[in-house]
């Protein structure tokens, strides 16, 4: 997209990730997450709720799959 000249903004990146997750493919999904905070761009609730709801739905969070998993869960408990 920004080779196009449109840079993405956090809606239309929640809605890839959103798209990735329902096909199963989280690793792409967390590719475009890392994307998202290199860019600066703030995250908001709802794109680690969505993640959340995945790693939930997968049991990636009982085995600790992953840093991003970690870093999500950390940043996401200490929001309550």
């Amino acid at each position: 997209m920004p080779r196009r000249g449109y840079n993405p903004d956090i809606i239309t990146y929640t809605e890839l990730i959103k798209g990735y997750c329902m096909k199963g493919k989280i690793e792409v999904a967390e590719k475009i997450f890392v994307k998202i905070q290199e860019s600066g761009l703030p995250i908001d609730h709802i794109l680690y709720q969505l993640l959340m709801k995945k790693y939930f739905k997968m049991g990636a969070l009982a085995a600790g799959s992953s840093q991003l998993t970690a870093e999500i869960l950390i940043t996401e408990l200490s929001q309550v």
